[in-house]
């Protein structure tokens, strides 16, 4: 006891070992069965060690080594404890331990009660893992690999990969809930081939950040930082994600997009308008204040190379902005028309133009006007003249939407600290209002003592009088 009061716990006699072979244990709540083939552990006043386990849950297999040190001091005077644990299985199926309940309204309710979860300051901890096939819901993660690190408060997952539906995932980040009122996450990320449709069935950032997704067919690579605040429900508040990479599609196809069928009823094209193909496209993006940014990107809407950039908002809000290069003679006479509404010449059109179009409104109802027609030059994708156009334009909705962004940051400042003044100022006038009715009060109690007092006294003294005293 003396070495536990001296904190000398390297001094004390916790030291043995436990060995476990062809164990098995199944109830009403572990229906799969959980068995143990062989384990060995050992343990010293230094450390705890597992130099063997493996085992099977179900129909899932695992393998674990590793130990833990400081552990005496951890668990009698809250120090910091320290370990690794290397775990590794073949086969790991989380399906097994999902009922129909589960997957459905049981997995909702869970999800709107989850709370910020502490990650413990004094665990310094990493864990190894190597699973080469993840079973979840109707996903086979395979060949997954990665490091979590738990330290100060912080968990960080380092150099994880992964293969999910015929995509090569890369990707570190880090959890940190130092500040349980504001926990923030972090994370860079790689993917190379990854189907577009499929990324947005399964991902809810990608269908709030990329609705077009929905539309699309073909194969996506991107490399992309994030950051961001997350809510008490353990859930990013998207308009606190800061982001920015790029992402490079291969060769991709848009189909039955509301947005192309307007452009089309507005161009006067025809269906050549109506549709657009990407193929070797790296589009630069850029995610502040709820909205993705796109810098000027080419593409082909229907027959004519198109360049787009703008920015869409987690709201569903849309601002595009459209370069067409319409080749000389390729405008239908209703085109023509609709280009001399803008130009004010009636003539056809007989050379190469750029259509520059504004796209507005949502995604599930866009806007789209023909706002300006420039003369262009044959052969290229769009004029150089309006890709410039194009960026400044952009540069300046980018700085002005930084700009009421900032005044709505300041508003908010400005009437929080109002309010909190006011909170104050409440508070002190309700705490004076209470001091003068306690003095009030306590004084009343005191004329009631000193009366009560002086009535006992004088019955004591007709007391003693009658008494003869």
């Amino acid at each position: 006891m003396s070495d536990v009061d001296a904190e000398r716990y390297d001094k004390l006699a916790t030291s043995g070992g436990m060995t476990v072979s062809n164990f098995y244990y199944a109830d009403a709540d572990l229906p799969q069965g959980f068995a143990i083939s062989e384990s060995e552990l050992s343990f010293n006043p230094k450390e705890v060690r597992l130099s063997k386990f493996n085992a099977t849950l179900g129909r899932s297999d695992m393998a674990m080594t590793g130990a833990i040190t400081n552990y005496m001091a951890y668990a009698l005077n809250d120090e910091t404890i320290k370990g690794e644990l290397n775990f590794s299985s073949n086969s790991f199926d989380l399906n097994e331990w999902m009922t129909d309940e589960d997957t459905t309204a049981t997995v909702e309710a869970d999800t709107a009660a989850l709370e910020v979860v502490e990650v413990p300051k004094n665990i310094d901890f990493i864990l190894r893992s190597s699973i080469t096939s993840l079973l979840y819901d109707n996903m086979e993660i395979k060949n997954m690999k990665g490091n979590i690190i738990v330290k100060d408060g912080v968990v960080k997952l380092d150099n994880g990969k992964f293969n999910l539906m015929d995509g090569l995932f890369a990707m570190d980040g880090e959890y940190d809930s130092r500040d349980l009122e504001k926990p923030v996450f972090a994370f860079d990320f790689s993917i190379t081939d990854m189907s577009i449709k499929a990324a947005y069935n399964t991902f809810t950032t990608v269908q709030q950040l990329a609705p077009i997704a929905e539309k699309m067919e073909g194969k996506f690579s991107t490399d992309f930082v994030m950051a961001g605040a997350l809510g008490q429900d353990m859930m990013p508040v998207m308009e606190s994600i800061l982001g920015q990479g790029v992402v490079k599609v291969a060769e991709g196809k848009v189909n039955d997009l509301k947005v192309l069928t307007t452009l089309s009823s507005v161009s006067k094209l025809g269906d050549d308008s109506g549709t657009l193909s990407l193929k070797d496209v790296i589009m630069q993006a850029e995610i502040r204040d709820g909205r993705v940014w796109l810098k000027p990107f080419d593409v082909n809407v229907g027959k004519y190379k198109t360049t787009i950039a703008g920015s869409n908002g987690i709201d569903g809000t849309m601002d595009y902005v459209m370069a067409m290069n319409v080749p000389a003679g390729a405008a239908s006479a209703a085109a023509n028309q609709a280009i001399a509404s803008v130009t004010g010449v009636s003539s056809a059109i007989s050379s190469n133009i750029v259509m520059n179009f504004g796209v507005g409104g949502t995604y599930d109802d866009p806007k789209v006007t023909l706002k300006s027609v420039d003369a262009g030059e044959g052969g290229k994708s769009a004029t150089d003249a309006a890709k410039a156009k194009i960026a400044s334009e952009m540069d300046a909705k980018k700085k002005e939407a930084a700009q009421k962004a900032d005044a709505a940051k300041a508003e908010a400042v400005k009437q929080a600290e109002e309010k909190k003044e006011a909170v104050v100022k409440e508070v002190e006038e309700k705490k004076e209002a209470a001091k003068e009715e306690v003095k009030e009060q306590v004084e009343e109690k005191k004329e009631e003592v000193k009366e009560e007092a002086a009535d006992k006294l004088k019955g004591l003294l007709k007391k003693k009088k009658g008494g003869g005293e």
